[in-house]
């Protein structure tokens, strides 16, 4: 997805000229000169004003208006470097020229300078701030909204919007930094008011769609994106989003037909090439996927979005040592994971011995990426090494207590006296697992024995099978509307001899309100305070139920009887088309043959159940 904002446009970037000097050609008014320069810059002629500049400047060169209008020509002319050395010239003479720092910070910004752009910025409006330009404060906030400190841009742009509370840019891009914000509501707001002030900002209808789609409003976002389709008939960007949100409501053949007429319009169009893999990913067309992303790739080479969405179709298939090859681009994708707090200390991809050297094995993704990659730890350790582990708190407790682990270490914090750092999701590349080398020892996790004994006083005496059930996950998972089901699809199953208990530490509210008046399946999410309680729960268990969760992975860990219920694509651990898990052998896989469609697993699991 792509959502315009920035500072305020200037022309690409074009390489950089040596201009030879222009030889003073007579004793003519320096002011006549000047004017002439002017028309002939405000008429289109930069040649010829570039060359009236430059006379001027022989016989005053510390003329800061000349030497002003000069380096904005050199900007428009896409000159960023000439443009930048000449402004220098001109607030050396003259440091109080507000809209020359202003467009100093812009050329830097295209050099790339984010750093001295943010101080050329912050320096226009140092000089008053109370009356500079809304331009200034404007662009500070796009900068702001770049490095992804959202907050500080948004506080920009209420300065502009102070000083001139009609101007719709200042407003659209406040609905940006909004946006990033989850701030939807007040998002949507800014942006209807920057398109109450100018109704064919295009750019704002655009992004209004994005701030639908990310609030889940799936169908307001698709109006959004024809509203800006009537403006621009010819956006390609907006045909690109508009096939997110149909994917988002399962209309996958639209999907694609919206990514083609993008790509028709602009056939070098990488970030639509990629949501076209990912809507033929979505159909289980891999083959078709994956050209797609390898066409992206030769377009834009650092563009690391198709890199790792191959990755994953590799990783699907099996392929780990290509697909996990391609997986550590994912730092560098738009929505990359935060960096760990490593500093200094060098990545460890399996490279170099480990023997005698202190290595920070840390968590990056979800709960059920750590639970699952924690069985690597000890075989780190029978390296040599001296395994430092962080993970995410509630995990802490039980991983703590797996083989080999030498200490825990706070996420988010760098660890002392560490030789070398590798993410958790990293170590299937780093000791080079293959498919047939999965390390599928199980259990590798355990609850301490107080909390077994604790639940198991909690849950009194068995006197019928248990069985655990998570039917839905995190919301706010990017695949939640495949993955997971809404209760009222899973309680036709439940039998009467047997006690359901629920693994949810949250519920939508119907699910909620569905379980209260059924009555058939135990509630405990109120005990539940970590990882280590669903863990000594899962082990007083018969078996667990569970859709794509941490709760799955929990269970495989702990090695206990595992029915998965897989949406029609699912995510890479679970492989194609087998129904064991070679991840888990303690699980069985129940998979959709349809997209949507949860009829057919759960027959297979009712006939499972008995």
């Amino acid at each position: 997805m792509k959502r315009t904002s920035g500072p305020s446009a200037l022309p690409g970037l074009s390489p950089a000229r040596a201009e030879q000097p222009v030889p003073f050609l007579g004793a003519f008014s320096p002011a006549v000169l000047f004017q002439t320069a002017r028309q002939a810059h405000q008429a289109g002629r930069p040649d010829e004003a570039e060359q009236g500049y430059r006379r001027v400047l022989q016989i005053t060169p510390r003329d800061a208006n000349v030497l002003a209008h000069l380096g904005t020509l050199m900007l428009e002319r896409g000159r960023w470097e000439e443009g930048v050395g000449v402004l220098d010239a001109c607030l050396a003479v003259d440091p109080r020229q507000q809209a020359m720092l202003t467009n100093r910070g812009n050329a830097l910004i295209e050099l790339g300078r984010f750093e001295d752009a943010l101080a050329s910025y912050q320096a226009a409006i140092d000089l008053e701030p109370d009356a500079a330009k809304p331009g200034a404060y404007n662009n500070l906030g796009a900068y702001l909204q770049s490095l992804g400190r959202s907050q500080e841009a948004v506080q920009a742009y209420d300065r502009a919007i102070a000083l001139e509370p009609d101007t719709a840019e200042a407003w659209g891009n406040r609905g940006i930094g909004l946006t990033s914000l989850g701030r939807y509501d007040e998002a949507l707001a800014a942006l209807d008011r920057a398109l109450a002030l100018n109704p064919g900002y295009v750019d704002a209808m655009t992004n209004r769609g994005i701030a639908f789609y990310l609030a889940g409003r799936m169908e307001e976002a698709l109006a959004a994106y024809r509203q800006a389709l009537a403006m621009k008939r010819d956006g390609a960007e907006i045909l690109s989003n508009m096939a997110l949100a149909l994917q988002a409501l399962d209309r996958l053949d639209e999907a694609l037909a919206c990514c083609d007429q993008a790509i028709g319009l602009n056939p070098d169009f990488a970030e639509g090439l990629v949501n076209r893999g990912m809507v033929l990913q979505a159909q289980a067309r891999f083959d078709e996927a994956v050209a797609a992303y390898d066409r992206a790739m030769a377009i834009a080479p650092d563009f690391a979005d198709p890199y790792w969405n191959k990755a994953l179709v590799l990783l699907l298939q099996g392929d780990f040592e290509a697909g996990g090859q391609l997986y550590e681009r994912r730092w560098d994708r738009t929505d990359a994971p935060p960096s760990p707090a490593v500093g200094d200390v060098p990545l460890w991809l399996g490279q170099t011995p480990v023997a005698g050297k202190t290595i920070l094995l840390h968590g990056e993704q979800g709960l059920g990426d750590t639970i699952q990659m924690l069985r690597y730890a000890p075989l780190v350790a029978a390296q040599g090494a001296r395994v430092a582990l962080s993970v995410q708190p509630g995990l802490i407790e039980l991983a703590q207590r797996i083989r080999g682990v030498d200490r825990i270490v706070d996420a988010g914090t760098a660890a002392d006296g560490v030789d070398l750092h590798c993410p958790l999701m990293s170590l299937p590349l780093a000791l080079g697992t293959t498919l047939p080398t999965i390390p599928a020892e199980v259990p590798y996790l355990a609850a301490p024995a107080a909390k077994r004994t604790e639940w198991a006083a909690r849950l009194g005496p068995a006197t019928r099978p248990r069985i655990g059930l998570a039917w839905s996950g995190n919301r706010d998972h990017k695949n939640d509307r495949n993955r997971s089901m809404a209760l009222e699809t899973l309680l036709p199953l439940l039998a009467k001899d047997t006690d359901y208990i629920s693994l949810q530490r949250e519920y939508r509210p119907a699910d909620q309100a569905l379980m209260a008046a059924d009555g058939r399946i135990r509630d405990v999410a109120d005990q539940l305070e970590s990882f280590t309680d669903t863990a000594a729960l899962i082990e007083h268990l018969d078996l667990v139920v569970s859709v794509d969760t941490s709760a799955a992975h929990l269970a495989g860990a702990l090695g206990k009887p595992l029915f998965v219920l897989l949406p029609w694509v699912p995510d890479h651990r679970w492989l194609l088309e087998r129904d064991d898990s070679p991840w888990y052998p303690t699980a069985r896989l129940f998979r959709q043959q349809r997209s949507g469609d949860w009829s057919g697993p759960l027959e297979a699991l009712a006939a499972a159940l008995g």
